[in-house]
């Protein structure tokens, strides 16, 4: 079972933080020792310590795989950031600054359009690909059929692309089949 929680700033209880853990209680000392490389999380807690504030650790909800997990940590880090929370996420401070993300998510309050993704056309298969067995990575992906991790992420989610048991890795063999369906013949 995995945890999706919020650490808060009881200073206007402030949302400053979404994550995953199996292990609450570790996580939650993990977060207190600050020897993490996020810096700016790291900063924050060292004042709250200072000014004999707790931080809190607040679970969110309950998922029974990590692959929700992340699903789960993905979609409220989005809600929060909508309501103006700032986040101290290291993927979202080190990719954008506040104003950035959220005018990125301004569109969100309109009403949703379903969106088209595009899938590219290859012209040639690569040549050590009909030979390749060992599966690849969400990045090797990507960069092979031109698309976001997201999509990536979309197609394992509809059974497009077949994981390996873990779910970490993307089978050879259903790369080649989705990229064999996508080779511009002519």
């Amino acid at each position: 079972m995995f945890t999706v929680y919020r650490l808060v700033d009881q200073r206007g209880d402030a949302v400053r933080y979404i994550g995953i853990t199996d292990n609450v209680y570790k996580r939650f000392s993990q977060h207190l020792r600050c020897d993490e490389n996020n810096i700016d999380k790291n900063e924050w807690i060292h004042d709250l310590k200072i000014h004999h504030i707790m931080l809190l650790m607040v679970t969110i909800e309950t998922v029974d795989t990590i692959e929700e997990a992340r699903e789960r940590e993905q979609h409220w880090i989005h809600h929060y950031l909508l309501q103006g929370a700032r986040l101290l996420n290291l993927d979202i401070s080190s990719s954008f600054t506040y104003e950035k993300f959220s005018s990125f998510f301004q569109d969100e309050k309109k009403p949703a359009q379903k969106k088209v993704v595009h899938r590219p056309i290859v012209t040639s298969l690569p040549v050590d690909l009909a030979t390749r067995r060992r599966p690849f990575t969400t990045k090797e992906a990507v960069s092979l059929f031109g698309v976001t991790e997201k999509s990536i992420r979309t197609w394992k989610r509809s059974g497009e692309l077949e994981t390996t048991a873990d779910g970490k890795f993307i089978t050879a063999s259903s790369v080649r089949e989705m990229l064999k369906s996508r080779v511009k013949v002519g």
